[in-house]
């Protein structure tokens, strides 16, 4: 890549994927895009300039960088190694990123397959949500060779504000599961913290607002729930299922490194009593309602729970 742009390709344009893909477009970057799951996605990017193949096979044959943005592992290691995968089309030099969420043991496994490949690998899993994707000032933690990683920060910049460089493949993962682990069990501590205010007489919004000034400040009841909780409204930013996957990375990791979660188990079980009652596709703020359901009262207006007659 030295002395030239390098060529790009995405696999996984979902809600993440596709306001990414689109920054890489706008900054000017060659864009090849292969279909996954959101074929009018697809559709959208190549309407913005993108090229669109039909494997990840044709992609990694023709570009300097993959990027992969995909749910779980399966996904991630049937883009890489399936019969149409990456290492089936790759050509040497080519450099994998993904931006996916998953164990940091799969992404070392998947780093020394394909260093077998000749192909290198970061993982530089994202924070921020959907606004942030779209709005280019997402966080990127990014594990793996730093002399892989020097090179492709420039194109990391395009959508990406923040980008940290935290070490050996598999690191980028673990800091990313760290997080997600406290904005899950925040999520139990914000709604159990205003569902007995509201229920006690104080408006949601007043609460939130002294918090927000005091020692139970957070980014979450900052900028997030004034959205979805305090709107009774739970537009999916991010998905409960996705939480309740990523909060199974984390105990399964702990359980491998001898170290205790109690609020993160707990977490689990909540996450888990939501999916049971057909709350997977919400975002995961949608927890709250179990809360509010119990107690009776909404956040959002300071009344009671409004009640399905159906």
């Amino acid at each position: 890549m030295s002395g030239r742009t390098p060529t790009v390709a995405w696999i996984g344009c979902g809600t993440m994927g596709e306001p990414m893909a689109k920054h890489l477009l706008q900054a000017g970057y060659a864009l090849v895009v292969v279909p996954h799951r959101h074929e009018e996605a697809i559709h959208r990017l190549v309407e913005s300039g993108a090229m669109r193949v039909e494997t990840a096979a044709e992609a990694a044959s023709t570009v300097d960088l993959v990027f992969t943005m995909v749910p779980d592992a399966p996904q991630v290691e049937e883009v890489l190694f399936g019969a149409k995968g990456i290492v089936a089309g790759a050509h040497p030099g080519l450099t994998v990123i993904d931006c996916s969420t998953i164990a940091p043991q799969a992404a070392r496994r998947f780093a020394d397959r394909l260093q077998e490949a000749g192909i290198a690998f970061l993982d530089s899993p994202v924070s921020g949500g959907q606004s942030r994707a779209r709005s280019g000032t997402l966080t990127l933690m990014v594990g793996g060779s730093e002399e892989v990683f020097l090179p492709v920060q420039p194109v990391l910049q395009a959508f990406a504000e923040k980008i940290f460089y935290v070490g050996p493949v598999g690191s980028g993962q673990v800091v990313k599961m760290c997080n997600n682990l406290i904005g899950a069990i925040l999520v139990l501590a914000n709604s159990e913290a205003l569902t007995l205010g509201v229920k006690e007489g104080v408006p949601a919004e007043l609460l939130r607002e002294v918090i927000g000034t005091a020692t139970g400040a957070n980014y979450q009841l900052e900028q997030i729930w004034p959205e979805n909780v305090l709107q009774n409204r739970y537009t999916p930013g991010f998905k409960l299922d996705l939480m309740y996957k990523d909060l199974g990375i984390a105990l399964s990791s702990a359980d491998a490194s001898g170290v205790p979660l109690f609020a993160g188990a707990l977490a689990r079980q909540l996450y888990q009593f939501a999916r049971s009652n057909g709350l997977g596709e919400q975002d995961y703020s949608v927890v709250s309602t179990v809360y509010q359901q119990a107690a009776g009262i909404l956040i959002a207006t300071s009344k009671p729970y409004p009640i399905d007659k159906a």
